[in-house]
């Protein structure tokens, strides 16, 4: 991989041997466990297998013949008579029903019970043939050559042909082959039995331990793939709401994991954090490249080609940043941090979407989506909403008292060299196209978006500190805005921006962020936030008898505008004079008209009603008149140039 330089990489040969003499956390329980169950399945083994493979002897069948025989030869050679033998065979018989077949050669050549012929419909295995039979010796006996069963040892000499004598008999084995069989039977199926089930808890093991887990971290890259702003729970996540007990015993048990802790595991939590921070990295933005490479394969390449959108963009910037930087020096990183969390916090509460941080000013983008819900409207009210509430969490952040305090050390060394230091954002807003995409090369990329109108959103925050206001936006913005959010916005100034054909109408929403919990306190009558037909509006309307944002319930319930239920939205303007904005929309609009004496009369009365003003947008443009004597060039098209970049 070209991104990699040569010192930094590690061949996958190199990895091994560093961890050739370690053993994995993983790898010692399933060799632990995998030894444990072999030892189990031997034992069961060498426990069943005698009982149920007995291999008897049934030696009934050789005593009987034998028995038989040797009463026959004793009735050969004429020791007992032909009764006696009679009752020995009856017995015989009696005693062994399973017998087929006798033939006794000391009486009869010819069988004395049925035949057993080799084509018959028995197998071989079936039928046990039994023979006795008598052996002659000369002269000494030797008694070893005796089995248990031949009870006839003849001596020829004294009787010739005795040794031939023979009994033969034949009986049904059936029995005792099914039930060996059978035995045989039992003993292959304990045998698969075993076998099964070893191989199911061996298998449940590695499922368990390995599987399993890879499964479930290609599950995570599959849907990383497929949506890259996905988000994961991750197992030390905590939940705000848990008391402390439960985050206690959360903690103790994630201890207690942590110390057998298994590789898969901390892969997984790997991957999960991977992606988190490829989120956090790349942004929105850069969603395309994390998708296209994860589904690719082959050689990471970040350098994939650009698409167009519509969105809002909006700039955001740290006033008095270097003087800042100065006084606060390593410290400068939290609080620009503190401040980063506020405003990140907020853009992506209403929708929005944190795109560069530029260590005083922030890349903020509201893209448009294809869904029926991707109105304008919504999206520009929500980007506006979004930088007033990011205003008024700096005011009361309890993070950032500290650098508003003369009391503190921080705001006592701020204020040596910042008199009447405050914590203050600037905020441009303007609406356009893009090319989102990777802007870079292959050592560096930044998931961003280019486009002339994020740098006239750049301009806008600029020229916040020529007007004096805390926030400006485009006339294209502003056309976008409901009802409500106009009535609450002014426009300021017609300003032609160097590098620009054509004039930018200038926006602004006046709004006041001191003392902001005493206004609060002020609208609310009843202490009740939700009901909002319970809140009045005691001051003089600038339009009428009735408040500028009514709250009739009525239109409450069909009219969901944050701009008329949000009571923090309403008391950024609660102490401005009712005259106010009359005033001053009057005074721009016959300024741009070339009527610049009477826009004088009425600019500076809105000064008078609203002594802020003279720093303001009003000021500003009174300013600018002034250098003509408050006469208009004949030439006047209706704005002015402003060279300021």
């Amino acid at each position: 991989n070209t991104m990699q330089s040569g010192a930094n990489v590690r061949s996958e040969r190199d990895l091994l041997q560093g961890n050739a003499d370690r053993q994995s956390k993983v790898g010692a329980k399933l060799a632990d466990l995998t030894t444990r169950r072999v030892i189990m399945v031997v034992l069961v083994i060498l426990f069943m297998l005698p009982v149920i493979n007995q291999e008897e002897s049934d030696s009934s069948f050789e005593a009987a013949v034998g028995m038989l025989h040797s009463s026959s030869v004793d009735l050969f050679l004429g020791h007992i008579n032909a009764s006696i033998f009679d009752l020995s065979l009856h017995a015989f018989q009696i005693g062994m029903p399973s017998l087929m077949s006798l033939e006794i050669t000391a009486i009869s050549e010819d069988p004395i019970l049925g035949t057993f012929a080799e084509d018959e419909t028995m197998r071989t295995s079936e039928v046990r043939k039994v023979v006795s039979y008598c052996f002659g010796y000369r002269g000494e006996l030797d008694r070893s050559l005796m089995s248990p069963y031949q009870f006839c040892a003849i001596d020829d000499l004294q009787t010739p042909g005795a040794s031939n004598l023979t009994t033969v008999a034949s009986f049904n084995n059936q029995a005792w082959e099914q039930e060996q069989a059978w035995r045989s039977i039992a003993q292959t199926i304990f045998i698969i039995c075993i076998f099964g089930i070893t191989t199911m808890v061996f298998t449940y093991d590695a499922h368990k331990l390995v599987i399993a887990p890879i499964e479930k971290m290609v599950r995570i890259v599959e849907e990383l793939a497929a949506n890259p702003l996905t988000t994961f729970e991750n197992d030390e996540s905590e939940d705000e709401n848990e008391s402390e007990m439960l985050k206690l015993a959360r903690k103790q048990n994630r201890t207690k994991k942590n110390e057998g802790g298994y590789e898969t595991k901390l892969l997984e939590n790997c991957i999960k954090k991977i992606g988190g921070l490829l989120q956090v990295g790349f942004g929105e933005a850069g969603a395309e490249i994390i998708a296209t490479n994860m589904n690719g394969s082959g050689l990471l390449d970040p350098m994939v080609p650009g698409r167009k959108i519509q969105a809002v963009f909006g700039f955001c910037d740290i006033r008095n940043f270097m003087a800042t930087t100065e006084v606060l020096r390593e410290e400068v990183m939290l609080f620009v941090n503190e401040i980063a969390n506020i405003v990140h916090s907020q853009v992506s509460a209403h929708s929005g979407n944190a795109n560069r941080n530029m260590g005083d000013s922030f890349l903020l983008v509201w893209k448009r989506t294809a869904s029926p819900d991707g109105n304008w409207t919504d999206i520009v009210e929500k980007a506006l909403i979004s930088f007033l509430k990011v205003n008024i969490d700096i005011n009361r952040s309890p993070d950032l008292r500290q650098y508003n305090s003369p009391d503190s050390k921080i705001g006592a060394r701020l204020r040596k060299y910042i008199p009447d230091f405050r914590v203050r954002l600037g905020f441009g807003l303007h609406i356009g196209w893009a090319i989102e995409g990777a802007i870079g090369s292959i050592r560096k990329i930044d998931a961003s978006y280019l486009s002339p109108h994020i740098n006239l959103a750049g301009r806008l925050e600029e020229y916040t500190r020529v007007y004096g206001v805390t926030i400006l936006f485009s006339g294209e913005f502003y056309e976008l805005l409901g009802d409500d959010a106009k009535k609450c916005s002014r426009k300021v100034d017609e300003v032609l921006l160097k590098g620009t054909n054509h004039p930018v109408s200038l926006y602004t929403y006046d709004c006041n962020f001191n003392d902001l919990g005493v206004k609060l306190k002020a609208i609310r009558l009843k202490g009740d936030d939700h009901e909002e037909e319970k809140v009045v509006d005691r001051r003089i309307s600038l339009i009428g008898p009735a408040p500028i944002i009514g709250h009739n319930r009525e239109l409450i319930e069909v009219e969901k505008s944050a701009f008329r239920t949000d009571l923090e939205l309403r008391a950024l303007q609660w102490e401005l004079p009712p005259q106010f904005l009359p005033l001053c929309r009057k005074g721009v609009s016959v300024y741009l008209a070339g009527k610049w004496k009477e826009a004088k009369i009425l600019m500076e009365a809105a000064c008078r009603v609203a002594p802020s003003e003279k720093n303001g947008p009003c000021g500003c443009v009174l300013e600018f008149m002034a250098a003509h004597e408050f006469v208009a060039p004949p030439d006047w098209p209706g704005y002015r140039a402003l060279g300021k970049k």
